[in-house]
């Protein structure tokens, strides 16, 4: 499964199984700019509508080698800087890996510390 289907997949998970509103998840969501002024994008993000504010972050990669782990941990840790919410939740899926709903890795404030955990809604 390529990294477009695993978000495909992903995106559904959160509608169907968790029964977010569509309108509640932004796909390709500018997070704001990098350190080189390019734009930054979250796979997907979950948004609170009231709000209008992101409230969740999730990368898709089609790699779990440990280089791929480390670039995408550290992407979604800067994504987390632009936005200044150091407590917002990140969710790391591997299209390699991906299999009907299994428990997603979600990242804590320190890199080193991660545990597996789940969507709530």
């Amino acid at each position: 499964m390529n990294e477009r289907n695993t978000e495909a997949s992903v995106y559904d998970y959160l509608v169907l199984e968790k029964a977010y509103p569509k309108s509640e998840i932004l796909l390709e969501a500018v997070i704001g700019s990098g350190s080189e002024g390019r734009a930054c994008r979250a796979d997907l993000a979950i948004i609170d509508s009231r709000r209008s504010e992101i409230i969740a972050l999730i990368e898709v990669k089609g790699s779990r080698d440990h280089k791929a782990l480390r670039s995408a941990i550290s992407q979604l840790l800067q994504y987390r800087r632009i936005l200044g919410k150091p407590h917002i939740p990140l969710y790391l899926f591997f299209s390699t890996s991906f299999r009907l709903w299994p428990p997603v890795r979600h990242l804590t404030n320190s890199p080193r510390r991660r545990h597996e955990g789940s969507f709530s809604r």
